[in-house]
């Protein structure tokens, strides 16, 4: 017998989930599912779900029902067809994709003016990065999350998403399609811009906790090519990680170096 207090379901017939293209953003995993549920409910427009996450779904399914938004109970082969990845956790929903708009001057005024810190990716494109650089950012508090152009697509994939774990979810996010301006900007409303380079002049913890006092921008670049040398030059300090005694590698990837950067600069999270 179905439990009263569950609303209503839609026919088993109702249409599968949308493909990946176009307007729809294709969602998996239970904390990205449940965090752009939680943020943005109007926009979710499909959800297919197996039965064992139907009690954790109930509240969300009741506000699906009022909109007539389409879900229904699916089984594991349709799941994965769906979410592309077995990694689905048992749930899988369209949304209306969310719009990155350009970072403006009065954002970055704002975030320059107080004590916290933003994240600007130059170059970094890789959907698993960009989703635990905002599972990071989002444990640690942080104000914003900028990337270039090249990541914007990368930046609202079902991957990125998945392993950021709800982290884009609860961050302010924003594109940056002149990240030079963007510096010379945040420098220019008072806040400090560093460059994370491994060839970088200063060492990253004689700045530790420097969130906590002012507005920092921390500048991260790709893997390949680090931060672009004019965006380096702009900031107001090139910062290196310095390694371990006994080092074997010369670098980190981006994601563990970013998390390290950001422990230092809002000493622990108390920024």
């Amino acid at each position: 017998m179905r439990d009263s207090r569950t609303p209503p379901m839609l026919p088993e017939a109702s249409p599968a989930l949308p493909p990946r293209q176009g307007a729809l953003q294709v969602l998996c995993g239970w904390h990205a599912v449940e965090a752009a549920l939680q943020r943005r409910p109007e926009a979710c427009r499909k959800l297919l779900h197996s039965e064992a996450r139907l009690p954790g779904l109930k509240p969300y399914l009741r506000r699906l029902a009022e909109r007539r938004a389409a879900y229904r109970v699916a089984g594991e082969a349709e799941l994965l067809k769906v979410a592309g990845t077995s990694a689905h956790q048992g749930v899988v929903a369209a949304f209306e994709r969310p719009v990155l708009r350009p970072v403006n001057g009065a954002a970055l005024r704002r975030w320059a003016s107080q004590p916290g810190l933003v994240i600007a990716l130059d170059g970094v494109a890789n959907p698993h990065n960009l989703g635990a650089l905002a599972r990071t950012a989002a444990f640690f508090g942080l104000q914003a999350l900028l990337v270039g152009d090249q990541g914007a697509p990368a930046l609202l994939s079902t991957a990125a998403y998945r392993v950021a774990e709800g982290g884009l979810d609860r961050i302010e996010l924003a594109i940056a399609p002149d990240l030079l301006w963007a510096t010379e900007q945040f420098r220019r409303f008072g806040g400090q811009v560093l460059a994370l380079d491994v060839r970088g002049s200063r060492d990253l913890r004689e700045l530790r906790g420097a969130a906590t006092k002012g507005g920092v921008l921390l500048i991260v670049g790709a893997e390949e090519d680090g931060v672009s040398a004019a965006v380096c030059q702009a900031a107001t300090h090139a910062v290196h990680i310095a390694a371990g005694r006994g080092a074997q590698l010369e670098s980190l990837n981006v994601g563990v170096a970013t998390g390290i950067a950001i422990a230092e600069l809002t000493d622990g999270g108390r920024a």
